[in-house]
């Protein structure tokens, strides 16, 4: 994202969009760049915000090869200036970099082991390397170098025709992310140790020019997404991503001496991108669901600011009076009124990934990333105690933890005590009003004892199943826990961890189950072992069983992929499903007889769900989804669609 030379729009682009201009103040689309039969694109925007450039695969007469093109767009007519085709250049698979020169004259590309340089008025060549290491280069502040690498970085004066240079080496990859200083003379480049979801710490590395010698070295917690100079200051601004929600900031820094300068706080999720508007008052970021515009100053948000979560909304819960509680990967909890509209935001120290709310609706308890317990006051929001944490991931759900992780969160019929389970695969019991652990239950899914897979094949299967939901759930009355252990579906009272019984299914491929309210009956969806990863939509298995007897009520089967979730309604007479494949059949919730597996209705939805919660009479149900946003629909409807 980009400021314009104007202050209040912006410009946003990248994969297949070419660039839509937003007005700052009001966060609506004003113009949208057109280039037809164009896709695979990569932007850029001078610093000054004066021009636009974009590189991307263009067909350019119907039933001819794909080509690359490079356009050179003003941004205050948005009308093309010059487009410079690169015949023979196809960027599919391969992808692009372009970048302008701080006055806009000159446009450069990376791509394919070429790097090339144009008057960005004529079109005309000014210069050209093979280079198998040039991603993403940059310009010099007077246009007339160009810096460019990873582990290796190469600074390569081509106004002056010389060849590129290696400035520096690295042990490891660098990341590519590179700034020139504003003098011209030093290169800051950030060094990164890590990689995404397993960041180490990263080194801003100063290199002067001439000499090539490491002036200065700083340390910085997590990836660099990028790095630029803030326009009339001599410092380094950088946005660090990662996952720790309400800890992300642009910081500024002294690339010679080392010494931060300040922070700007932009918000509770990671920064894919950022940048300044001209005259270095105002700072945007881009979210992954949202863009924003701060004062650089006072860090506060420019224009109208949207209430709602900035992260997919993965948990939910309704309280008896009709207020609906929301936990998102942004690390809040936020309310809303029985009408939508929102009432109290709760900051969390880590994603909460269930919420429960007690039997006489008094308080709201969530559990998060950490294993830490919150409870809220359900009236006012007010926080009452938290307990707990410091949960790890079992080594045999490494991979799955790096999705995200799973909690599992229930009280018991007298609300004096919680049921928490999480991926370091233990149950626990707590007297959640004293914060103290009752009981502590070890819980592990072990390969299986016959020998179908090998033990590579078995994680990858495990762990790409259990990447959405793994299969574990409590019982809605916190007498019941179920989970996936070797020779089926093992059921077990948390209070005493006494046995239960074995439901006879294969842990393997089973991807999510639930308890029906009374803790009588499980219902589960199954994933066929016929099938194999990569197929596409699978036929699934969906039943009913009975936990006293270990006997299926039913069996019948759903079209849907690995996401699947299954689950009750409130009252236990229907079991409801969301398996569809979106290429298929489109995103549904399902309804089908608890009793009997009849078909019970069919309601609609425009995209995947992240959550599902029922209010208490079951004449509600609100769909959490991925662009962080809640949708509450009458239930009812389901029931008219035969």
């Amino acid at each position: 994202m980009f400021f314009t030379r104007d202050p209040d729009v912006i410009v946003l682009g990248g994969w297949n969009e070419p660039g839509r201009f937003l007005d700052v103040r009001t966060g609506r689309v004003v113009h949208a760049v057109d280039l037809p039969r164009t896709y695979g694109m990569n932007i850029d925007v001078n610093p000054g915000g004066t021009r636009l450039a974009v590189i991307g695969t263009h067909r350019f007469a119907a039933g001819a090869r794909a080509d690359a093109a490079v356009w050179v767009i003003d941004t205050a007519t948005r009308g093309v200036l010059r487009r410079i085709d690169l015949p023979g250049v196809d960027l599919r698979g391969r992808g692009g970099a372009v970048r302008l020169s701080p006055d806009g004259t000159r446009v450069a590309a990376a791509f394919d082991k070429h790097l090339r340089v144009w008057d960005a008025a004529t079109g005309a060549e000014l210069a050209r390397r093979e280079s198998r290491n040039a991603p993403a280069p940059v310009f010099s502040p007077d246009g007339r170098t160009l810096a460019f690498g990873s582990d290796v970085i190469f600074v390569w004066r081509w106004a002056e025709g010389r060849e590129p240079a290696e400035v520096t080496r690295f042990l490891s990859r660098a990341g590519g992310t590179l700034a020139f200083t504003p003098d011209g003379r030093s290169l800051v480049v950030s060094k990164t140790g890590g990689y995404p979801g397993h960041p180490r710490p990263t080194t801003l590395v100063t290199i002067d020019l001439a000499t090539g010698r490491r002036t200065a070295e700083r340390e910085v917690v997590e990836l660099v997404n990028r790095l630029s100079f803030p326009p009339g200051e001599a410092a380094v601004s950088f946005a660090p991503g990662g996952h720790a929600p309400g800890r992300f900031a642009v910081h500024l820094g002294d690339p010679l001496t080392g010494q931060d300068v300040r922070a700007i706080p932009v918000g509770r999720v990671p920064l894919m991108d950022f940048g300044w508007s001209a005259d270095g008052g105002r700072v945007a970021g881009l979210t992954p669901y949202r863009a924003w515009v701060w004062d650089a100053k006072t860090g506060r948000p420019v224009g109208a600011e949207a209430d709602g979560h900035e992260a997919p909304v993965g948990a939910q819960a309704f309280t008896p009076d009709g207020t609906l509680f929301t936990a998102a990967d942004d690390g809040t909890v936020r309310t809303w009124d029985a009408a939508g509209r929102p009432l109290r935001v709760m900051p969390t120290d880590d994603a909460v990934r269930d919420l429960a709310v007690a039997p006489d609706g008094s308080v709201v308890a969530g559990l998060d990333l950490r294993g830490t317990v919150l409870v809220w006051d359900a009236k006012t929001g007010n926080p009452l105690r938290s307990f707990g944490g410091g949960v790890e991931p079992h080594r045999d759900y490494l991979r799955i933890a790096d999705t995200g992780g799973t909690r599992r969160l229930r009280f018991t019929a007298d609300g004096a005590r919680l049921v928490t389970w999480a991926d370091d695969l233990t149950l626990r019991v707590w007297d959640f009003r004293a914060g103290r652990q009752l009981t502590e239950l070890p819980t592990r899914t072990p390969r299986p004892k016959e020998d179908r897979f090998s033990t590579e094949e078995y994680a990858e299967r495990v762990a790409w199943i259990g990447a959405w939901a793994p299969a574990a759930a409590v019982s809605p009355n916190g007498a019941a826990f179920a989970y996936a252990a070797a020779d089926g579906i093992r059921l077990v009272n948390p209070a005493t961890g006494a046995d239960r019984g074995l439901l006879p299914i294969r842990s393997d491929g089973l991807i999510r189950l639930d308890w029906s309210p009374d803790g009588r009956r499980v219902a589960t969806i199954d994933w066929p072992q016929s099938r194999a990863r990569g197929e596409g939509a699978y036929t699934l298995d969906l039943a009913v069983w009975d936990a006293a007897t270990a006997r299926k009520v039913w069996a019948g089967t759903v079209t849907g992929d690995p996401s699947a979730r299954v689950g009750f309604t409130p009252d236990g007479s229907r079991v409801v499903v969301h398996a569809a494949a979106r290429w298929r059949e489109g995103h549904a919730l399902r309804f089908f007889d608890a009793a009997t597996g009849a078909d019970a209705g069919r309601l609609d939805l425009p995209a995947a769900p992240e959550s599902v919660a029922f209010d208490r009479t079951g004449r509600r149900v609100s769909v959490g989804f991925g662009d962080t946003t809640a949708v509450v629909f009458d239930t009812a409807a389901a029931r008219a669609a035969r």
